[in-house]
C-alpha cells in the first residue's frame, strides 16, 4: 500500500459512522432501540437543572384555562359574590 492509499484508507476509517463517539452520533442516538435511553435523558435533564439551581420541589399543573372577556368576568364575580351572600 503506497502512502496515498494508506492515507485514503485512514480517511475512510475516520469518516466511518462506526468511528463516531456515541454521544455525537445522531444515527445511533435516534435508533428505536435507544428510546428508553432517550426517555431517561429527558427526565434527567430537568432534574440536573433543578439540582444546579437548588430547586427542591415543584408544582405541576395539568389542564387548561380559558380567558374570558372583562364584562363576562365581572358578571361571574358578581354572581359568585351574590351566591356567597345567599349562604
Amino acid at each position: 500500500m503506497n502512502p496515498a492509499e494508506r492515507q485514503a484508507a485512514i480517511q475512510r476509517i475516520l469518516n466511518s459512522p462506526s468511528y463516531r463517539v456515541a454521544y455525537q452520533d445522531l444515527d445511533f442516538l435516534t435508533d428505536p432501540k435507544l428510546r428508553a435511553t432517550r426517555m431517561e435523558l429527558e427526565l434527567l435533564k430537568p432534574e440536573l437543572a433543578f439540582e444546579r439551581e437548588k430547586i427542591q420541589s415543584t408544582v405541576v399543573v395539568f389542564g387548561s384555562t380559558r380567558i374570558v372577556d372583562e364584562p363576562e368576568a365581572r358578571d361571574l364575580v358578581q354572581k359568585a359574590e351574590a351566591a356567597l351572600q345567599a349562604d
